[in-house]
């Protein structure tokens, strides 16, 4: 994916988008692939596991420095002869004497792609989560709910169970159909901007939301009704 958009970014003249996606790759590479394979990359056994992890993450340095060569040819240089040229003494003298790589669409796994999105998405709002309720990560939790959009992402959610708890140090992950029961909705005016349109008749507005029910509150909105009229009768 990275190959291809970057071909329709360098044939675009956008190479500020570029290296938007670039940055976001080596974040995503540095903090998850690499984060998670320490096990495969520490252990004592030569195996297929651990050379494989290697591998990988060498072919994707390579293909990344060659891409990002037009952009950054003095770093991408040096990496290229410390992590290429010690290893493959046939290789091209230098980075920017490669070809560009090639975009093969037939190695584009799409439900691996989303299931990677979707355990970062659920690790983050979970630390998001813990950072608002102040309690750290070390601390174990006994149990993380989860609403997915649909029956794919309850699959991958279940099939990915282990690394999300081990991310988060949470002991189960249960799946919900529904968010109401654990939200609690209290509707409070914006004094800003209603106070220019009613005035003195603030309190009423105030007296009146207090009394209604906070999920009719919350529902009515996000269907882009006006409240404060309804309140003021």
């Amino acid at each position: 994916m990275f190959i291809k958009e970057a071909q329709e970014d360098y044939s675009t003249y956008h190479v500020e988008r570029l290296m938007r996606k670039f940055e976001l790759l080596l974040d995503n590479m540095s903090n998850w692939y690499v984060r998670r394979s320490r096990r495969r990359f520490w252990k004592s056994e030569n195996d297929e596991d651990k050379w494989g992890a290697y591998y990988t993450l060498y072919t994707v340095l390579r293909i990344i420095i060659t891409v990002i060569a037009p952009v950054l040819p003095f770093v991408t240089e040096e990496i290229y002869q410390n992590i290429v040229r010690s290893v493959e003494k046939d290789a091209p003298e230098s980075v920017h004497l490669q070809n560009f790589p090639e975009t093969d669409e037939t190695l584009i796994d799409r439900d691996l792609l989303h299931k990677i999105d979707l355990i970062i998405k659920a690790v983050e709002m979970g630390r998001s989560a813990r950072n608002k309720a102040n309690i750290r990560t070390r601390q174990p939790l006994s149990d993380m709910l989860f609403k997915a959009k649909n029956e794919k992402e309850k699959t991958y959610i279940v099939e990915l169970a282990s690394q999300i708890k081990e991310e988060l140090n949470v002991k189960t992950i249960t799946l919900i159909d529904s968010i109401d029961e654990y939200i609690v909705y209290e509707a409070k005016p914006n004094f800003t901007t209603l106070g220019k349109k009613i005035g003195k008749q603030m309190p009423l507005v105030i007296k009146g939301l207090k009394q209604m029910d906070g999920k009719k509150v919350a529902s009515q909105v996000q269907q882009g009704k006006v409240l404060w009229s309804t309140v003021l009768r």
